[in-house]
């Protein structure tokens, strides 16, 4: 065999680990010769070393899947399932952002639950905790609405025989029968129970007085619940509809279609800001889809929420950020994004807020 050089010779593009390579060193008489997984196997040990570290550090399984915790109150892997999200370090993220945005927001949450088929046939026998009880917190129910997705044929069972959402084993609200003997994919509005017993450090459980039969499908239900602390301390709005904070800005005052508002207002509760032109007064002719926005003065705590109505009186509500767009003053500034927005002349933004009493 004549002499070859390197790259004239025959590609492998697939080697295996039995495959050799030539190495020298100046110590060698002749060449020598490494198989590939002798070459690389230092490298596979250090980084396989390196991959468990990290998924201990993370807390993943040895499979480096993530590993819910159950004894925890949002990511449990029936939180998870219930919330439509991906067992992950992400899909944590998504639940945990979730819960501190509730309690951010007055402790108003969504209930989302995926009732499995084989959940609605054992129903009664096996109830569902649903949401966990909150420590000091009772549940005020608002709405509950379920989603039959039919598959095969309808549940059957008897016309009274509800899905039930139960806090201490009282009925708070429930979706009715004809939700699950439906015989195609339906939604229903269900029924919130009045004049019960609402008791404090229990949860919601999905139950009811039979186990379906036959049905092939599945439900998703959405509960909207308040959490209330078993004290029912509060705030009480005060000193209502006066003068409000206001000031006054033009296109010039916006920065890259921004713009950031300096106040004294704190970070509590800061839901919306109104913006108006100047026109201060109003008729019929000023409501805009039986929508008016009013000058007020509720003190200077907890903003409450933000209208603008522009120089056409086209209302138009906008969202806001604290702070002054870079996270910077959150306590004094808000910041307004008006990207799209063209401000013909000298508008007004009021803050609408709660005074404590």
């Amino acid at each position: 065999m004549a002499d070859e050089l390197i790259r004239n010779l025959t590609d492998e593009p697939v080697p295996t680990g039995s495959m050799r390579l030539v190495i020298d060193d100046t110590s060698y008489t002749e060449a020598h010769s490494v198989t590939v997984d002798n070459l690389f196997a230092d490298e596979v040990t250090a980084r396989e070393t390196a991959d468990d570290e990290i998924a201990s550090s993370v807390g993943l399984n040895t499979d480096y899947s993530y590993k819910p915790i159950e004894t925890s109150q949002y990511i449990k892997s029936s939180d998870f399932v219930s919330a439509g999200v991906t067992a992950s370090v992400n899909g944590a993220c998504e639940l945990l952002d979730a819960a501190i945005y509730a309690m951010n927001n007055k402790l108003f949450l969504e209930i989302f639950y995926n009732f499995t088929n084989a959940q609605l046939l054992a129903i009664n026998t096996t109830p569902i905790t649903i949401y966990a009880s909150v420590p000091g917190y009772f549940v005020n129910c608002h709405d509950v609405i379920g989603k039959h997705n039919f598959d095969t044929s309808a549940f059957t069972g008897y016309a009274n025989e509800s899905l039930d959402f139960k806090v201490n084993n009282i009925k708070i609200a429930s979706l009715p029968f004809d939700l699950l003997s439906a015989t195609q994919d339906t939604i229903y509005k269900g029924a919130v129970e009045e004049n019960v017993i609402l008791t404090p450090n229990f949860g919601i459980v999905a139950t009811s007085d039979i186990n379906y039969s036959n049905g092939g499908g599945t439900v998703r239900a959405r509960l909207l619940i308040e959490l209330l602390p078993d004290d029912l301390q509060g705030l009480t709005t005060t000193n209502c509809c006066n003068t409000p904070i206001y000031g006054t800005f033009s296109n010039a005052d916006l920065v890259s279609d921004k713009l950031t508002i300096t106040h004294n207002l704190g970070t509590t509760m800061i839901l919306g800001v109104a913006i108006t032109d100047n026109n201060g007064t109003f008729s019929n002719a000023d409501l805009v889809s039986d929508k008016l926005t009013i000058t007020h003065n509720l003190g200077t705590t907890m903003i409450l929420g933000v209208a603008i109505t522009d120089n056409n009186s086209d209302v138009v509500t906008y969202q806001f950020v604290l702070g002054d767009g870079a996270g910077n003053n959150e306590d004094t500034k808000i910041t307004i994004d008006f990207t799209g927005v063209t401000v013909t002349g000298t508008w007004q933004y009021y803050f609408i807020a709660f005074q404590v009493s």
